[in-house]
């Protein structure tokens, strides 16, 4: 009876360091794949008045990112891809791609 103790006891230390290395490498994956996004930041202007568009809308091309611009045409997202294809729309303008 002691020995089936012990064996129990040591399957469950075992089990225990399976489901902590697990962990930790979920966490050390989730971390590595953080680490590839881009973050771009910037203004949508006219470039003739060189005002501020509000409320333009921002898309990457081929994915399903976006955001819209604020009240003084900022805007900010974040990519996988380090150059990515960007549209820009608003109203009362030509779209265009970046």
């Amino acid at each position: 009876m002691i020995c089936t103790y012990n064996l129990l006891s040591d399957f469950r230390k075992v089990n225990t360091l399976r489901y902590i290395s697990i962990l930790i490498f979920s966490v050390f994956s989730i971390v590595a794949s953080a680490q590839t996004s881009y973050l771009f930041k910037g203004v949508v202007k006219d470039s003739i008045a060189d005002e501020p568009i509000p409320y333009a809308s921002i898309y990457v091309v081929g994915t399903k990112t976006g955001v819209v611009a604020s009240v003084n045409g900022q805007f900010s997202f974040h990519s996988k891809s380090k150059h990515p294809e960007i549209r820009l729309q608003a109203v009362g303008y030509a779209n265009k791609v970046v």
